[in-house]
């Protein structure tokens, strides 16, 4: 069980602790001084009973603070000397002021009552010594401060434990974040080595070809390309409709290589945009398509894309495996796969029969 009330360092907590502790404990001390039918109180009585709220409070808050200002549990021993030390300065105030001023308001108050109780000693004896003394001898004290003492050190104990736990734990899930940040981040490096190498064989074509329209054109598609992929290692998630505006960049690059033997058939309703993915999900999956297909004039390709009942985005091709196959390990669908698991939990799913080669990526809904 998670604890809520942080004690450690926050002195407006430990004072209302503390103001609450001496209250209780003084409580005694302060009510007879409204009980006519014991005492006719003068101002030694008063002088007690607010020396007993300020010491207890006072010695109450001083022992929650030595307790629970540190976490370390190397320090607990540390805590109980310094506690014990704290109880036994503060004894010196019993001994010194408060015993001399209780025995003198004790012995008057005993001889103004004398004949009222001798009168009453059945009450006496079932009210017991207090009935009488009016004010707990110094020994009184000192036993409800080391009681004091004692219970403040061993729930500060638990108190300590249970932060530090929590401590541990808040630790671990920033090891974690930091751990999974940098298992996203070197995932969506292993993208970008394959992609510009690609990206810039394209643009040398291009400049062979002396095409320099298309070449500039290409240039500034090619910028925004390189910007969505440098701003992705500062995303996680994005939305579907930034994918697909990415998308339709890549596709005017792919356009100078195939021009029309390469085509997107894209279904997906406009209510799909706000959903999330991982940052740059499209890219190694057209890329995969492109790398183990024939492309031509007699097999041109189309890459269907659309949502299926369960929010998944489907994109799926026809197989036409090219005469020169490259043996692959799937690396590309990996990492895409090891991505997905770690931002959303969730897996892709892969279709690959003779005829046909899909790739299904759950979506995940638009906080509410």
């Amino acid at each position: 069980m998670k604890i809520k009330l942080n004690i450690h360092n926050n002195y407006k907590i430990i004072a209302l602790i503390a103001l609450a502790i001496g209250a209780v404990l003084s409580y005694y001390e302060i009510s007879q001084l409204f009980d006519e039918d014991i005492i006719i109180p003068d101002s030694a009585d008063y002088f007690i009973a607010i020396s007993n709220f300020i010491f207890f409070t006072l010695l109450s808050g001083i022992l929650i603070y030595i307790n629970t200002r540190t976490l370390n549990k190397h320090e607990d021993l540390r805590h109980f000397i310094y506690s014990a030390l704290a109880v036994a300065t503060f004894s010196l105030y019993i001994w010194l002021v408060h015993d001399p001023v209780a025995d003198r308001s004790n012995e008057r108050h005993s001889e103004i009552y004398d004949d009222y109780y001798r009168h009453r000693k059945k009450e006496r004896r079932e009210r017991g010594k207090h009935s009488l003394y009016f004010h707990e001898k110094g020994e009184d004290w000192m036993g409800v401060s080391v009681i004091l003492l004692f219970a403040i050190y061993g729930f500060s104990r638990i108190y300590n434990m249970s932060r530090r736990k929590e401590e541990i734990e808040r630790k671990l899930e920033q090891l974690k974040n930091e751990s999974l940040q940098s298992q996203i981040s070197a995932l969506n490096n292993q993208i970008n080595p394959h992609f510009f190498f690609n990206a810039l064989n394209a643009l040398h074509s291009l400049i062979v070809e002396d095409k320099k329209e298309k070449s500039l054109e290409y240039v500034s598609n090619l910028s925004h390309v390189f910007r969505y992929i440098l701003q992705s290692e500062k995303k996680d998630l994005v939305n579907l409709s930034e994918e697909f505006a990415f998308l339709e960049t890549y596709r005017f690059m792919l356009s100078v290589k195939y021009e029309q033997k390469l085509n997107f058939n894209i279904q997906v309703d406009k209510k799909y945009d706000n959903y999330f993915l991982p940052v740059l999900s499209l890219l190694p999956i057209v890329e995969n398509v492109i790398k183990h297909n024939e492309i031509s004039n007699k097999h041109p390709m189309t890459v269907d894309i659309y949502i299926d009942g369960n929010d998944y985005l489907i994109i799926k091709n026809e197989k036409r495996e090219k005469l020169d196959r490259i043996d692959s390990e799937g690396i590309g669908m990996k990492n895409l796969n090891n991505r997905f698991r770690l931002l959303t939990k969730k897996e892709i799913k892969i279709e690959n029969t003779p005829l046909v080669y899909s790739v299904c990526l759950p979506l995940s809904m638009p906080k509410q």
